[in-house]
C-alpha cells in the first residue's frame, strides 16, 4: 500500500496547551502510544517559520526574504519529494500562493479563490501586501503604507485576524483534505502539509454564542493589534484581560483537539492509518504577557513561550522509526525536513543534523533580529537550554 505522509501545523499552538490533557486529551493519547520531543521553532512568526521549515534552511539562509522564490524552489519540499503526490492545504494567509508557496506542490488550497466566503477583497489586499513587501520595504514609505493597508483591511472588514467571519476553521481544512484524497493516484505515495489557523487571533471557538464574550474578544482582538496592525502586542493588558485571551484560547485548543481525533479516526476507517506517518507541530508559539508582550512579536524573543513548538511523531509508520537527536540535544521544526525526506527514502534511523544557528543568523547581521534565538534587549544570541 503507498505510503501518506501528513505533515500538520497547528499556528501558535505552545506546548504547554498541547501538553495540557485537560485541554488536549487526544494529542496527548497519541504522544503516549508514539514519540514526543521538546522542540522550538526556528523563527518566532509564520512567514520565516514556514519558509525554513519547507525549505530546510534557516531563516535569511539563502535570501532576505520569506517568499519562496526562484533560489528557493530547488530545495522547496514539493520539488524534493519529486516521485510523491505533493499537496498542502492552508488557512493561514501568509503561506498563500501570493508569496509563492504554491510552487510544486500537486494540489494547493489557501482559500483565496475557491471558498467566496473569505471576501472578494482578500485576494486583492494580499497582492497589495506582496507588492508592498518586496516594492517598499527598503523605503521612507513602507510604515506609512502598511499602517494604510490595515485601516483599509479594516474599513472593508477583511483582516483575517480581526474578522472572525474569514477565519477558515478546521472543518473547513479537513472537509478539503479528505476530497483531494480522492486525486491522488492509485497506488502513489502522498506528502499532505495542512496548516491550522484555529489557536491564532482572533481567539473566539465557534462555539461561543454568548454575545458578552463575543463582544469583549472582539474589543481585545482590536487592542492587540493596535493602528499598524501589529503593535497592540506591546500594550499594558490587565491580568483580567490576558486572563480572558487565554481562556479563549484554551476553548480554540480543545475545538482543535476534538476535530483532529475525528480526522484520525476517518484515517482508520480508511484503513490509511498504518501507512500513514503523522507529524504535529507548530509554526510557533504564542506569549501572553509573561515578560510584557502578547502574541508572537517578530523581532522579539525574550519570552521563549512564542518558539516553544510540540513535535508529535505518530501513525503506523512511526512505530519503526528512530529518531536520533543531535549531539546537542535540540530539536527545531526545521528538523522536520529531513525527517520528511528520510521517511520518503524508506529510512528506519534518521539523524538529526547539529544546526549552527549563530553562523546562519549572522551571514545578515543587518535584519538577523527576525532569527528566533536573537534577543534585541539583551543583544545576544539565546541557546535554549535541552531538556534534561
Amino acid at each position: 500500500m503507498a505510503k501518506q505522509i501528513i505533515l500538520i501545523i497547528f499556528d501558535c499552538l505552545r506546548p504547554d496547551t498541547a501538553n495540557n490533557p485537560a485541554l488536549m486529551p487526544f494529542l496527548n493519547d497519541l504522544k503516549k502510544e508514539y514519540m514526543s520531543f521538546d522542540a522550538h521553532s526556528i523563527a518566532s512568526a509564520t512567514n520565516f517559520s514556514m519558509s525554513g521549515m519547507f525549505t530546510g534552511t534557516v531563516p535569511l539562509e539563502i535570501e532576505n526574504t520569506w517568499h519562496i522564490t526562484e533560489k528557493k524552489e530547488p530545495v522547496y519540499l514539493p520539488k524534493k519529494l519529486n516521485k510523491f503526490y505533493t499537496q498542502y492545504i492552508t488557512s493561514n494567509v501568509v503561506t498563500c500562493r501570493k508569496f509563492g508557496f504554491d510552487k510544486g506542490f500537486d494540489y494547493f488550497e489557501d482559500f483565496l479563490k475557491e471558498r467566496p466566503q473569505v471576501g472578494a477583497n482578500r485576494q486583492k489586499l494580499t497582492r497589495f501586501a506582496a507588492f508592498m513587501g518586496n516594492k517598499l520595504r527598503k523605503t521612507i514609505f513602507y510604515n506609512s503604507a502598511r499602517k494604510a493597508y490595515f485601516y483599509l483591511q479594516e474599513f472593508l472588514g477583511n483582516n483575517p485576524n480581526l474578522n472572525l467571519g474569514l477565519k477558515i476553521r478546521f472543518k473547513s481544512v479537513n472537509d478539503a483534505f479528505f476530497n483531494s484524497l480522492k486525486k491522488i493516484p492509485a497506488g502513489k505515495d502522498s506528502f499532505t502539509a495542512l496548516h491550522f489557523i484555529d489557536s491564532h487571533t482572533p481567539y473566539l471557538s465557534y462555539k461561543i454564542k454568548d454575545k458578552n464574550i463575543i463582544k469583549e474578544a472582539k474589543r481585545l482582538t482590536k487592542e492587540l493589534y493596535g493602528d499598524k496592525g501589529d503593535d497592540g502586542e506591546f500594550k499594558t493588558f490587565s491580568e483580567k484581560d490576558i486572563t480572558f485571551l487565554k481562556e479563549r484560547y484554551d476553548e480554540e485548543a480543545k475545538d482543535t483537539d476534538e476535530q483532529l481525533k475525528e480526522m484520525v479516526d476517518k484515517l482508520k476507517q480508511l484503513n490509511k492509518w498504518d501507512e500513514t506517518l503523522l507529524i504535529i507541530t507548530a509554526d510557533h508559539g504564542e506569549a501572553f504577557g509573561e515578560t510584557g508582550y502578547m502574541k508572537h512579536p517578530l523581532g522579539e524573543v525574550s519570552n521563549l513561550n512564542h518558539i516553544r513548538v510540540p513535535f508529535i511523531i505518530a501513525g503506523g509508520l512511526a512505530k519503526d522509526l528512530d529518531i536520533k537527536k543531535a549531539n546537542n540535544g535540540l530539536i527545531w521544526n526545521k528538523d522536520i525536513y529531513d525527517i520528511i525526506l528520510g521517511v520518503a527514502d524508506g529510512q528506519k534511523q534518521i539523524q538529526l543534523k547539529e544546526n549552527d544557528f549563530v553562523r546562519g543568523v549572522r551571514k545578515k547581521n543587518t535584519v538577523f533580529y527576525i532569527h528566533a534565538l536573537y534577543d534585541p534587549v539583551k543583544k545576544e544570541i539565546i541557546n535554549p537550554v535541552p531538556p534534561a
